[in-house]
């Protein structure tokens, strides 16, 4: 039945050998059971960090009075803005990590059009990457022949790192 129930009237006859008819009726109330919805929040993934990471919660369901609302929350690591956090597909920027990476812990929150809720949680593990070193070899030199020249590449370095050697 739909969320307002249904009755149901149901009308018993009888005859007897002499012909004489009593009859009655009862109700049956059927009540509407609101069963919970399904959340999934997808798959668990692994990206690198900075890229584009799309969370899927399309699966989620319900089997009887539709889903009214979706909800992603934050649960662990470090804290990203989601694009929109009612939406089925919500996105983010995987953030910077340590080499040994990271993951995060997300939270999709399903709600009923009867108000009941069912959760489901997706990690989304985070991949180090490493950047290459930026090289400067220093200014463009005009010397006389015969002079000393001294070069340096001090001002070398690696974004996410030390530099290992000079050549």
């Amino acid at each position: 039945v739909d969320p307002d129930g249904e009755a149901l009237i149901f009308q018993l006859t009888v005859n007897d050998t002499d012909g004489l008819e009593g009859s009655d009726t009862c109700i049956v109330n059927v009540t509407w059971n609101n069963l919970p919805p399904i959340a999934d929040a997808g798959s668990d993934q692994t990206v690198s960090e900075g890229s584009k990471v799309i969370l899927n919660g399309f699966e989620s369901s319900d089997p009887d009075d539709g889903i009214y609302s979706r909800y992603w929350t934050q649960m662990f690591g470090k804290p990203v803005s989601l694009s929109d956090p009612t939406a089925v597909y919500p996105s983010f920027i995987a953030p910077d990590v340590e080499p040994d990476g990271d993951y995060l812990i997300f939270q999709l929150t399903v709600t009923d059009t009867g108000g009941l809720k069912s959760t489901d949680a997706c990690f989304v593990n985070i991949s180090w990457v490493n950047q290459p070193p930026i090289a400067d070899a220093g200014a463009d030199q005009t010397v006389a022949e015969g002079v000393p020249v001294t070069l340096s590449g001090s001002n070398s370095y690696d974004p996410d790192g030390e530099i290992d050697e000079i050549a």
